[in-house]
């Protein structure tokens, strides 16, 4: 008897403070090149910058605010607003202050054009970056895993199977209602708003078993020979950290110095590295991390097990040429079609008596784009 059980992946916790860093370290540049432009002393300018920076923080805290009604967050702002500005006018003549406003939004929107990379580009890096994470990273991690795996106990690791489980649950269904909120019908802003709160809801679920999380990290550390697996772990990261930033600085024409105003930040491709992360992974399905979930939105893909074999059937939504392969885990490719197709449901034949239980990953690419899918085999 053969079951097929659908596998997802675990979702890394982001470093959101490093992009607040790099807004407000772009944001100081911006207003020392319009300084430039205005001839100022040095002490106009770090006085001005002072208050700009002052009230930006803010402003940003305000946003992030709780308030009963969405008009009062916008009171508050356009307030802070009207005090930076008479801030500024007892630094600053009305006749500078208009002028640094207009060169400061012209500032502001040439940074953001400087910061896109053509299509090509952008591909390319993407395509640099999974390289050097699948063929350096992941390895690496599912060895060390795999070897603190060995050096835990018993009672240690029911602890972060429980942790894995909660976290991961959590983190889908905050992922599942943010693209309910994306894409659905609803207009109304009452009805977004109320979205947006199911969100913070599960959010706030999830804080206790993160601070949970970090607390066994700090715990299993005090082992000499864990806290060893950490740093070197921390080692490799800054390795990768800055193999990673030469490649980002070479397709955005930046000086690898100021790897912390790069548009793309290395350590978003590193979750996995930090503590927490490398703790509550599945070493043995780590590899299944570079294979993107993509949304199928009712697409059929399927691979159904039978006894003589398996059947897997797709969706083809529209003429064109059609690209669908089946590896395993480790990424050998097992079955393989390429060929035009018209719209309509298909199924080809695939014999997996000779393959081992496991996972199985799915890709299907058409003209509509690209659905991965991974399954398991159990006999």
């Amino acid at each position: 008897m053969f079951l097929v059980v659908c596998v997802f992946l675990l979702i890394t916790l982001p470093n959101v403070s490093l992009l607040a860093q790099q807004k407000n370290n772009n944001y100081q540049k911006n207003i020392g090149n319009v300084a430039v432009k205005m001839n100022w002393s040095d002490k106009k300018y770090q006085d001005v910058e002072a208050v700009m920076m002052r009230y930006q923080k803010l402003m940003t805290e305000t946003r992030q605010k709780k308030f009963n009604k969405i008009e009062n967050r916008q009171k508050t702002i356009k307030s802070l607003q009207e005090l930076q500005r008479t801030e500024l006018m007892d630094i600053i003549s009305v006749k500078e202050y208009r002028e640094f406003a207009v060169l400061l939004k012209q500032e502001q929107q040439l940074f953001r054009e400087e910061q896109k990379l053509s299509t090509e580009d952008r591909k390319a890096l993407l395509y640099d970056i999974r390289s050097i994470v699948r063929n350096k990273v992941y390895p690496y991690i599912a060895k060390e895993r795999t070897a603190l795996e060995n050096l835990l106990d018993t009672k240690t690791k029911n602890e972060i199977v429980y942790l894995k489980t909660q976290i991961h649950s959590l983190q889908v269904s905050i992922k599942e209602k943010q693209r309910e909120c994306q894409y659905s019908d609803v207009k109304s802003k009452p009805e977004v708003k109320a979205c947006r709160v199911e969100v913070l809801k599960i959010q706030k679920q999830l804080k206790p078993h993160i601070e949970q999380g970090d607390a066994l990290v700090a715990k299993i550390q005090k082992k000499a020979e864990i806290e060893r697996v950490f740093n070197d772990l921390k080692a490799e990261k800054s390795i990768w950290t800055a193999e990673l930033n030469v490649k980002i600085a070479y397709y955005f024409k930046m000086p690898v110095e100021d790897s912390e105003d790069f548009p793309v930040k290395a350590e978003n491709y590193l979750n996995l590295v930090d503590p927490l992360n490398f703790l509550i992974i599945d070493a043995d399905n780590i590899n299944m991390a570079f294979w993107e979930e993509k949304a199928a939105l009712g697409r059929v893909l399927e691979l159904v097990f039978r006894e003589e074999g398996a059947n897997l059937k797709y969706e083809v939504l529209e003429k064109g040429m059609v690209v669908l392969d089946v590896y395993d885990s480790t990424g050998n490719l097992l079955k393989s079609l390429k060929e035009e197709k018209t719209a309509g449901i298909y199924q080809m034949p695939f014999d997996t008596q000779n393959i081992k239980n496991g996972i199985l990953i799915c890709s299907l690419k058409d003209q509509d784009g690209a659905i991965v899918k991974r399954f398991v085999k159990i006999q």
